[in-house]
């Protein structure tokens, strides 16, 4: 291994070779062995965009690089910040890092990387897998996994430390989201205008046929067929009436209503007012007050002192096995109905058996056990008895007196 003044790794499409932008002194490993490396991976980091969350989590308008060769014990959110750098980014704005479980989606999968503990979080899955995906937010998030990760251990905290953090978390989460909407644009919110402009641009590939009362056929291509009600604001698809957005069936069909010369409106009317820029003001119009520290704060006169329960040691040995769930106690079950069945290829006929956690177990029903005093086979030390004939002094030292024997020389001396 040769030590090679880098970490960034640009690939070029169609090229082995790779550029390598300097950052930090690192360790060159070949590419093929990282996964003999347990402490190296490779990120995946998504940048310039932002998170949609309707209907499912999406990151959008955003670019991707890799950075190749990192080493998990000297990785931190510094080393984020770098990589930010590098990127044309200027790093005092405020940046929210965020990780994907492998394997997992953006609704689920999504977890904070904004401190050290958030990075001992993600060194768990570096072992399996030797790609993670990094999500970059500029300004601010809307995400709520990354404020259930405080910095700090904030829910170790005291009552009172505690609510005082959430306190002042809401005076943050309130100027920020301020913020947002003033520089919003147009009567709805900023995620919900840009799920609108997708949903107009898709709906130009769209025919709408009017049936003469209440509902539109719409047809597309690939045989993409709906049947729209603009009284009850429906379409076959389900998403208008799932999430209050028009979807690109129903905006076809207000683009033929307008056609007609019918009074449809802004499109934006046709949205459910949840979604509202105003509605979104009047949410947020309420403000946390602020407060004076806590020398200042009048004492108590409640004569009355809490104190903490009193715990009752509960009766019975504590248990140490930890509580399975219902599907891992389910596919237990499975486990064992299978090897019951001879699924496995081995049959209790075989000197197996199955136990309650539904692994195979061999059986003592063949063993023969060895005796540690005669060490003749068929039985143990407790009922030996000089079976076999193999040391007959043992029967001989149980029922005679050893000093007797002595005496009269059945050990060759006196």
């Amino acid at each position: 291994m040769v030590p090679v003044v880098s970490l960034f790794v640009e690939r070029v499409p169609g090229v082995n070779s790779c550029l390598f932008v300097a950052v930090k002194p690192l360790t060159c490993i070949a590419h093929e062995g990282i996964k003999r490396v347990p402490t190296m991976f490779n990120i995946k980091l998504h940048h310039g965009g932002n998170f949609m969350k309707l209907p499912n989590t999406k990151y959008v308008k955003g670019e991707v690089r890799y950075i190749d060769l990192v080493d998990i014990d000297e990785f931190s959110v510094h080393e984020l910040d770098a990589m930010m750098l590098e990127l044309g980014y200027s790093v005092p704005p405020v940046i929210y890092y965020h990780f994907r479980i492998p394997h997992e989606d953006l609704d689920f999968g999504l977890r904070a990387l904004g401190n050290d503990n958030n990075v001992l979080n993600l060194a768990q899955y570096i072992g399996d897998n030797k790609v993670i995906e990094v999500y970059t937010e500029h300004g601010q998030t809307n995400l709520l996994t990354y404020f259930m990760s405080p910095k700090g251990k904030q829910k170790n905290k005291p009552i009172i430390g505690c609510l005082e953090y959430i306190r002042q978390y809401l005076m943050k989460r309130i100027c920020n989201v301020m913020k947002v909407m003033d520089k919003a644009k147009g009567p709805l919110t900023p995620t919900v205008t840009t799920i609108l402009d997708v949903n107009k641009s898709h709906a130009s590939h769209y025919i709408a046929r009017w049936n003469g009362g209440e509902k539109y056929q719409v047809t597309g291509a690939w045989q993409d067929q709906h049947v729209v009600d603009v009284r009850n604001n429906t379409c076959t698809c389900r998403k208008w009436e799932l999430i209050g957005i028009p979807c690109k069936h129903a905006i076809a069909t207000l683009y033929e209503m307008t056609k007609n010369s019918e009074d449809v409106g802004d499109i934006y009317r046709w949205v459910n007012k949840v979604y509202w820029l105003d509605t979104w003001k009047n949410a947020y119009s309420y403000k946390v007050e602020p407060i004076k520290g806590r020398i200042m704060w009048p004492k108590s006169l409640c004569p009355t002192k809490l104190i903490p329960p009193i715990h009752h040691k509960q009766p019975g040995r504590p248990t140490k096995k930890r509580k399975k769930s219902e599907d891992e106690k389910l596919s237990q079950s499975q486990r064992g109905s299978q090897s019951q069945s001879g699924t496995h290829g081995v049959s209790q006929e075989e000197g197996c058996k199955v136990g309650p956690d539904g692994v195979q177990k061999l059986t003592k029903k063949y063993v023969s056990v060895t005796c540690a005093k005669c060490k003749n086979k068929g039985h143990n030390s407790r009922t030996c008895k000089g079976q076999g004939g193999g040391n007959v002094i043992c029967y001989f030292w149980k029922c005679f007196d050893v000093k007797k024997l002595m005496t009269y020389g059945y050990f060759g001396f006196h």
